[in-house]
């Protein structure tokens, strides 16, 4: 069970750290493209 418990853990760290970079970058991309925007007039 600890060894499932382990692996379970893992995935669910891969799957966190997944989403977060994905939010993140696409949070940087919405920023940049706002701050653009804004310099353009």
């Amino acid at each position: 069970m600890e060894k499932y418990n382990d692996k379970m853990k893992e995935v669910l760290n891969d799957e966190l750290t997944y989403c977060l970079n994905k939010t993140i970058k696409e949070w940087v991309y919405n920023i940049n493209y706002e701050l653009e925007k804004v310099e353009k007039i």
